[in-house]
């Protein structure tokens, strides 16, 4: 009886898990999108002395770059909540959510460096939004 309560409760959390990539990854790619709308015009040249693209162009530049951006910030934010997947259930959906949104804006720490204020401002955002909204969480009727 506990080995079947246990292999149900790794199948849940693994689906949440699951669900949750998925998700993010939607989130993250419609943030990305918004990052390159609204950050600063890239430059023809790679030393950044040349003139400045167009919208279409820039757009196309940055979202060259999305997929380093999610190995940076995308990876690291789901394997925090693959950690914290085993908590979902032992806490108010609200307090779990703030939790998660607090570890997922770690990640987007190492923006600083080298991003704009938009850039940063965006991807906070995009993460409090996954964690507040978007992430689903556990309930008493639902199978996650």
């Amino acid at each position: 009886m506990a080995e079947a309560n246990c292999r149900s409760v790794n199948g849940s959390t693994f689906r949440w898990i699951a669900t949750c990539a998925v998700r993010y990854a939607m989130v993250f790619t419609v943030g990305w999108m918004a990052i390159s709308l609204t950050a600063p015009r890239m430059s023809d040249r790679a030393d950044g002395y040349g003139a400045r693209k167009n919208l279409w162009g820039s757009f196309l530049g940055y979202m060259e770059g999305a997929p380093g951006m999610f190995l940076m910030i995308g990876v690291p934010s789901l394997i925090l909540l693959a950690l914290i997947s085993r908590r979902r259930g032992t806490s108010a959906p609200d307090e779990f959510r703030a939790f998660a949104a607090a570890l997922l804006v770690i990640p987007v720490l190492g923006l600083f460096p080298v991003g704009t204020w938009v850039m940063i401002a965006i991807q906070v955002v995009v993460q409090i939004l996954f964690a507040a909204i978007i992430m689903p969480v556990a309930r008493k009727d639902a199978s996650f």
